[in-house]
């Protein structure tokens, strides 16, 4: 499994890079996990330029790759003006559409006070939703006092820890990984190679391009779709995931095994997260909709 974290962090050895690597270590202690930390930082200038000219450098546009041959994505962005950093929207505007279709996403935002938490379920959560991720129920919010020294019991309350948070959302992560059959870096569901896009010239860039060659979006959208569609049974059960004849009771079944979710609290998740799933009679149906 490879996991690729975008952190939005504009300094270095910043409490959102911390927190983007912390829910990282929390997934890869699971699966041994590849991690590989994608700085928007470094790629400021590269971005802004994208989004003045349609044209990514070589670095956005391997960066492009990262992102779309991950099996699962970790956002991170500091909380600015009560939304995200314009460092963090702007990647996501200029990322190629598809390249986070029906990829599992964990969330988090790092602020100062407690204060800002919604800017997960406001501002972040939207956007991916947009850019059809399949984001993870639990967002990981840090405050300041969360790094401090009674981080164990952060909200004064005895209410969950923030390490107890980023384990819960890691341990969605690797369920909704197991429920969509591994299938998250594939053509169609963020994969490579949407039917005649590359990651040329981002969100606009791309549009443009299609009209320029006679063929809209959409039309091309729904190509790729059917085509991965029409592969989806088999590519389910070779990767362990659910089959055209599954359904709830089989993928329950399979997300059961998962040998790795040891603890009382893991179980708690797993059962939560398995609940997502449960209405959708095939794998053909959950990325069909």
């Amino acid at each position: 499994m490879k996991i690729a974290v975008v952190s939005a962090s504009l300094s270095e050895s910043s409490t959102t890079d911390q927190l983007g690597r912390a829910m990282a270590g929390a997934l890869a202690r699971k699966t041994q996990a590849e991690t590989d930390v994608i700085s928007l930082r470094e790629l400021a200038h590269a971005i802004t330029d994208n989004m003045l000219t349609g044209i990514p450098s070589p670095a956005l546009e391997a960066a492009f790759d990262r992102v779309r041959s991950a099996d699962a994505v970790i956002a991170v962005t500091p909380a600015y003006n009560a939304s995200f950093s314009g460092l963090f929207k702007s990647f996501f505007d200029v990322l190629p559409l598809d390249y986070m279709r029906g990829k599992p996403v964990a969330i988090g935002a790092t602020g100062g006070t407690p204060r800002h938490s919604l800017v997960t379920e406001h501002a972040i959560r939207p956007l991916l939703t947009y850019l059809h991720a399949f984001v993870v129920p639990t967002a990981v919010y840090a405050a300041t006092e969360d790094f401090g020294a009674h981080a164990a019991d952060s909200d004064g309350q005895g209410g969950a820890s923030l390490a107890s948070r980023i384990q819960r959302a890691a341990n969605e992560i690797l369920v909704t990984w197991q429920a969509t059959g591994g299938r998250g870096a594939e053509p169609g569901f963020g994969g490579a190679g949407q039917a005649g896009i590359n990651s040329g010239g981002g969100n606009a860039g791309r549009s443009q391009g299609s009209r320029a060659g006679g063929e809209s979006v959409e039309s091309q959208d729904s190509a790729a779709r059917d085509s991965a569609t029409s592969a989806a049974p088999s590519a389910a059960t070779s990767a362990g995931g659910l089959d055209d004849a599954s359904g709830p009771d089989a993928a329950a079944s399979d997300l059961a095994t998962a040998s790795d979710l040891e603890t009382a609290s893991d179980q708690d998740d797993i059962k939560a997260a398995k609940a997502i799933f449960a209405d959708f009679k095939s794998m053909d149906e959950l990325f069909a909709s």
